[in-house]
């Protein structure tokens, strides 16, 4: 598994946050952009502040890298 392959690079994906850091640090990231909103309920909802991700690595990457589109 890679960290970006859009890019050229075969960096290994981190397994802690403080390496994700260094990397997208190392890609010269300066901020991340999340837009979509989740409208699925569950039964017991999860605590206030918890942030559930369910793109890979490489496809949450390589859409952040996508033109913007406008709506």
């Amino acid at each position: 598994m890679t960290l970006i392959s859009d890019l050229g690079r075969d960096d290994p994906v981190s397994q802690n946050r403080s390496g994700r850091a260094t990397q997208m640090q190392s890609l010269g990231v300066k901020g991340v952009h999340i837009t979509g909103r989740d409208t699925q309920a569950r039964r017991l909802p999860r605590p206030r502040g918890t942030f559930v991700n369910t793109w890979s690595v490489e496809g949450f990457i390589s859409q952040g890298f996508q033109p913007a589109e406008l709506g």
